[in-house]
């Protein structure tokens, strides 16, 4: 215990090795106590002291005894949490009692009595009367809870105890702890009555009241013990319904003393309920199967997966009560017929669609009845011979009862959407079917127009085949992104989809999915739930994710002959597909890990039972967990192994399974067909011609720019990681590493030596392979870095300093698909595109404070750069923006490519510029640098190695205008790919840019600049949303609107990503400038554009001078031209003059916004309402996207082919 003054001495006078416990010693003991106190001094008289509280749950109720007799010593803190003798300080020590056990084992003194009331507790701090603790060094803290401690103190009544001295202890409560619960009051008690009372007590009734008091304590301990058991009875009980209700399910009946998991008995119930079992030769044993049963009947809940459901086909009855067995709900109404897709209208509209949706669900717990679902199908018969679209077709329609294992995790059934044929007995032979997310619109729109476009399903006349195509969806698509794919599907045209069995493809989807699925349990819970629905109409399906291209023309007949050969006879294959075919074995560690796996781009048998055994037995041995918590069978939660391909190929090949998988491993069959290359760019004739069979490759290289897919492999083959793996340091090494990839500077042997050049840093993160390493970048290597004479061999090399990465980026893809890299030291808008300044010499730029750079900056560039090794390589300059910096480059005599996109005082003579008139702008300066830039131009473009060219026909004319050049061409920026994206962001590695998908009500006004909020020298003056053209679309009256919601698009978002727009079903442009970065990466988007139109424009700027920024000056017209007006006036010019009016009607019409297709042109808000009305009703938006998808395409490889001209036209190596 702990007292208030000084530390209580031990009795110096017992002997501790004394085990006697007679009456004598007791008597003896208590006559030298009084002695001993007296003689203590005064200040140990008046001593008082608290017991701490016991600890909850704890047994502070006795001593704890060694075997020879001798007890542990307790000490406790100030704190009251009781701490072991070898660390209890000396100062907050107890001078405890000896307690002795007394010839009858039933018997305990008194003094030990009276160590238990004042608080010694057992060591372990929680043993009832220290008769079962074991030594422990933490500390129990006082709670309040139920103890032996509790129970004590309310069996000894203060009137009986032995009265020691006057102290102060803690009321101890009857749950145990100090204070009842938490509470830290305290009551004084006079022990020395106390202590009087219990010596007056007899021997006996001592004894009796500590037996009374053990007796409570046992109970206590007792009560414990028995709800501790009833808990695991009950938990054992539960666990046994379970399994019951497992075994039900499984039609096994109630639990019973089995012979075995493989007893004839267990195989005749699992064949009932469409397991069928495997004799396994004389080997008698089956481990894998005896898994799988095990597994069902001990995961009660677990998702078994569709595989393991039990499927009964039934006869539908007529529901609808017309006799015809045909339910009018589901195939369109009286009208009959149909597209074979949608019965009724004209198949599109969504009310229309069929639905395979919930008939009937009914569960019942407990009763063997399991959850069922009654799914209709309504489906088109096949026609007998070639036949029209608009030919009819008759519908018969059949039920599936499914019964599902799903019971936990969250996930639901599937709940199927669309129609299958119903050909009784005689299935079709194959389904291609092409999976898809909707974010993967555009994919299929390009595999389609262009993959199948040039290789073609059929030949012209080719006979129809047993063959559907199937698009597949896990959610249910609307009908405006059905009627899209029919546009682009029919746009192929008879001559090339007319062997298809069908003239209309089918859309199948799963109503439910649980969105909290990622993207490999999405993968693996649609693949098996495929089988269930496909199964009852076709003998097998290949699926073709759109990553899945053709190789060579006719291969839908190629492919119906090549599923011949998988089906369940004893030699027919159950899977036939491609291994790992891609040319860096070191990628995904495919040697190491000797990956054999066949991809899940494959072609399967179907109403195979021994296959649907198979695909249970994958999943039930790859059970949910890690990163495929929901879904089985979806990986093998191994590195590089993610996906339900993977868990179907190491499944078979596990040591476990050895037994099983020897005798169904033929059944896999490795085939050319399909060649899986993961992420390799291939050539399709070169494919062909080393594989004549190949109909097929599956590679994401068609939908990945080239710098990404060099960049993976590279990643993978080095450091043995995704480039993306957010590592600070590493990430910026690779950053650098794609962009110089992507401009064409870099070949993948450089990528290598660069990478492992930045792993020699300390804050590299992970160490890179010392083979490749060694090979690459090593001191004797072969593969050394070159010189800049040898680099890039056979490109043409640009270099580039602008002041803005927008134009670069645009131009780069364009540049380098044409056969040429670009190398750009952006200052000013440059980190988003990821051509910030990395080698720049002197003109440190300074975010556009060095703009215009002095005669001495230039002489300073010249003699930094004439012996510049990397200059000596450079083919030619290109410059942007502003065009004027390509002065700088006249002293190295190369090619010079002017491809303005603004216009050309930009940089030279341009006092239209606030914040050019600050930073030092001399107009008189401003005149003669004027001057001489249109000399230069002239002089530039008598050589015809040099190009000047423009972006937009403004610009174009621009030029002709103030220089008198005729030969300017008109040279658009592409601004398609890697649009609104950066490193590592969503589709960095795409080199098609995501679908105008609509999903946001808004239409919305665009560009994010609009300049409403200032004037050529003012800025900041009012709110945009506040400027008068917003006020009148405000003002149009809701009977117009009808509900449409326009939005500027900084009201909705706080940045201009132009990908943000594709959510929308249109934009409207604003104008502030002829042309801008952003409208062409809009419009290259394919989003239906809305525009002000000429005559709405001219009032708006008469009113509101909104063009304002179309030129930056009022520069010299140096031509003298008289017979065009001034593009830019005057600074006084009046805007309802003539002159004003002829300049307007002259130049703007040759803005981009009025010079692009498939734009609508509005005269007033109103007008644009009533327009957009009549669009979203009538399909005309989407209309609208395909033509300008198609424009599009079209540009792009127009553009491959100029520049192929212009850089053959600058080479000089």
């Amino acid at each position: 215990m702990l007292f208030r003054g000084r530390q209580r001495e031990e009795d110096e006078d017992e002997d501790p090795s004394s085990s006697s416990t007679t009456s004598s010693t007791s008597a003896l003991a208590r006559q030298r106590r009084p002695q001993q106190l007296q003689q203590k001094s005064q200040a140990e008289s008046e001593d008082t002291f608290e017991v701490p509280p016991i600890p909850a749950g704890g047994g502070g109720a006795g001593g704890h005894f060694h075997q020879d007799g001798e007890p542990h010593r307790r000490h406790f803190g100030h704190d009251g949490y009781s701490r072991s003798h070898s660390h209890s300080h000396p100062s907050s020590q107890v001078g405890g009692q000896q307690h002795q056990l007394h010839n009858n084992a039933a018997a305990v003194s008194s003094r030990q009595r009276f160590g238990m009331l004042r608080g010694h507790v057992p060591r372990g701090g929680g043993d009832t009367m220290g008769m079962t603790g074991s030594s422990s060094s933490g500390r129990s803290r006082s709670s309040g809870r139920s103890g032996s401690g509790g129970v004590l103190s309310a069996a000894l009544p203060t009137q009986h105890l032995h009265s020691r001295g006057t102290a102060s202890i803690s009321t101890v409560s009857r749950y145990g702890g100090g204070g009842g619960s938490g509470s830290s009051g305290r009551r004084r008690i006079n022990l020395k009555t106390i202590r009087g009372k219990w010596t007056r007590l007899s021997r006996y009734q001592q004894l009796a009241w500590a037996a009374f008091a053990s007796l409570l304590v046992s109970t206590s301990v007792l009560q414990v013990h028995y709800h501790i058991r009833g808990r695991r009875r009950a938990q054992r009980a539960i666990l046994a319904a379970q399994e019951e209700r497992k075994r039900r399910m499984l039609g096994l009946g109630h639990r019973r003393r089995r012979k075995g998991i493989g007893s004839e008995d267990d195989r005749d119930i699992l064949e009932k309920r469409g397991v069928v079992p495997w004799d396994l030769a004389d080997t008698g044993r089956d481990p894998s199967r005896d898994r799988l049963v095990e597994w069902w009947l001990d995961h009660p809940d677990a998702p078994v997966g569709l595989s393991c459901a039990v499927f009964a086909t039934t006869s539908l009855a007529d529901d609808d009560g017309d006799g015809d067995g045909d339910d009018d709900s589901i195939g369109g109404g009286g009208g009959g017929g149909g597209d074979g897709i949608n019965s009724g209208n004209d198949g599109t509209d969504e009310s229309d669609e069929s639905e395979i949706g919930d008939r009937e669900r009914k569960e019942k717990v407990g009763g063997g009845t399991t959850s069922s679902i009654k799914r209709s199908l309504a489906v088109p018969t096949a026609p007998a011979a070639r036949s029209t679209a608009s030919a009819s077709t008759t519908t018969t329609l059949m039920t599936i009862d499914d019964t599902y294992f799903y019971k936990g995790y969250g996930i639901s059934p599937p709940i199927f959407k669309g129609r299958m044929p119903e050909t009784g007995s005689q299935r079709v032979q194959v389904a291609f079917v092409l999976p898809f997310v909707e974010f993967q619109l555009n994919k299929v729109a390009t595999l389609l127009t262009e993959h199948w476009g040039k290789f073609p399903p059929c030949h012209a006349n080719s006979p129809r085949q047993s063959a559907d195509l199937v698009f597949f969806t896990e959610n249910k698509l609307s009908a405006s992104i059905q009627r899209r794919i029919r546009s682009v599907y029919s746009e192929l045209g008879p001559s090339k989809t007319g062997c298809f069995r069908t003239d209309e493809p089918m859309f199948l989807s799963m109503a439910e999915v649980d969105p909290k699925l990622s993207h490999l349990e999405g993968a693996a819970f649609t693949f098996f739930s495929l089988f269930r629905l496909l199964e009852k109409s076709y003998k097998t399906f290949i699926l073709a994710e759109p990553d899945v291209a053709p190789v060579q023309p006719n291969f839908l007949p190629a492919l119906v002959m090549k599923t011949l050969s998988v089906n369940c006879e004893s030699d027919g294959f159950w899977q036939l597909g491609s291994l790992p075919l891609a040319r860096d074995v070191d990628a995904g560690m495919l040697r190491e890990r000797l990956d054999y796996h066949m991809n899940g781009n494959a072609i399967y048998v179907l109403g195979c039972p021994e296959f649907e055994e198979y695909k249970c037995r994958v999943q039930t041995f790859y059970v949910p967990k890690d990163d495929c918590e929901l879904v089985a069978g979806c990986s093998t939660h191994e590195a590089y192994e993610g996906g339900y391909d993977h868990a179907l190929y190491r499944y078979r090949m596990h040591p476990e399974n050895y037994e099983y998988s020897r005798l169904i491993l033929h059944k896999f069959g490795y085939s050319d067909f399909i060649q899986n290359r993961g992420e390799g760019v291939y050539v399709p004739a070169e494919v062909v011609e080393q594989s004549p069979s190949t109909y097929f490759v599956h590679s994401k290289s068609i939908y990945q720019n080239v710098a990404a897919t060099t960049l993976k492999e590279v990643t993978v083959s080095v450091l043995k990681r995704d480039p993306c793996n957010r590592d600070s340091a590493t990430e910026k090494a690779l950053e650098k590493i794609y962009h110089y990839l992507r401009s064409g500077e870099y070949t993948k042997a450089d990528a290598i030596r660069d990478l492992c050049d930045a792993s020699k840093y300390k804050l590299f993160g992970p160490q890179p392979s010392a083979r490749l390493c060694e090979m690459y970048a090593g001191p004797d290597s072969a593969l050394k870095a070159q010189n800049w004479e040898s680099r890039m061999p056979g490109k043409t090399y640009l270099w580039t300093m602008d002041f803005h990465g927008g134009p670069t980026n645009c131009d780069m893809s364009m540049i380098t698909k044409a056969g040429g890299a670009i190398h750009a030291e952006i200052d000013g808008i440059c980190d988003f595109y990821g051509l910030c300044k990395d080698r720049l010499k002197v003109i440190k730029a300074d975010n556009w404070k060095e703009f215009d750079p002095t005669e001495r900056q230039r002489r300073d560039f010249q003699m930094a750069y004439e012996a510049d090794p990397e200059f000596k390589r450079v083919d030619a300059f290109i410059c942007h923006h502003p065009v004027a910096n390509c002065e700088l480059f006249l002293p190295f005599n190369r090619s010079i490519i002017i491809h303005a996109t603004t216009r050309l005082e930009f940089g030279r003579h341009d006092e239209g510029i606030d914040w050019r008139l600050s930073s030092g702008y001399d107009r008189d300066v401003g005149k003669e640098k004027w001057k001489k830039w249109v000399r230069t131009i002239q002089k530039l473009a008598l050589d015809t190695r040099n190009v000047i060219a423009a972006n937009n026909a403004y610009d174009r004319d621009y030029i002709k205008y103030f220089t008198g050049v005729e030969n300017v061409e008109l040279l658009p920026s592409w601004c398609g790919d890697n649009v609104g994206t950066s490193f590592c962001q969503d589709g960095w590695e795409s080199s098609v840019s995501q679908g105008w998908l609509p999903t946001r009500p808004e239409v919305v006004i665009v560009p994010y600049r609009s300049n409403l909020d200032r004037t050529r020298y003012k800025t900041s003056i009012r709110d945009p949303i506040d400027h008068p053209i917003i006020k009148e679309l405000a003002a149009v009256p809701k009977a117009i609107s009808n509900g449409t919601d326009v939005r500027m698009i900084r009201e909705l978002y706080s940045d201009a990503n132009p990908l943000r727009m594709l959510k929308h079903p249109a934009i409207i442009i604003l104008p502030y400038q002829i042309s801008t970065m952003q409208l062409i990466e809009l419009y290259r988007l394919n989003i239906p554009t809305f525009c002000p139109s000429l005559s709405l424009l001219k009032r708006w700027c008469r009113e509101h001078d909104l063009m304002w920024e179309v030129h930056y000056g009022w520069p010299e017209n140096l031509m003298n031209v008289k017979d065009i007006p001034n593009p830019n006036g005057h600074a006084l010019m009046d805007k309802y003059s003539k002159e004003w009016e002829e300049m307007f009607d002259h130049w703007i019409p040759k803005s981009d916004f009025y010079q692009l297709d498939h734009i609508t042109y509005f005269d007033s808000w109103e007008h644009f309402h009533r327009q957009y009305k009549i669009m979203v009703q009538t399909g005309e938006l989407e209309k609208i996207n395909r033509q300008m998808t198609f424009t599009n395409a079209q540009l792009r490889d127009d553009l491959v082919e100029k520049w192929k001209v212009i850089l053959q036209r600058v080479k000089r190596h």
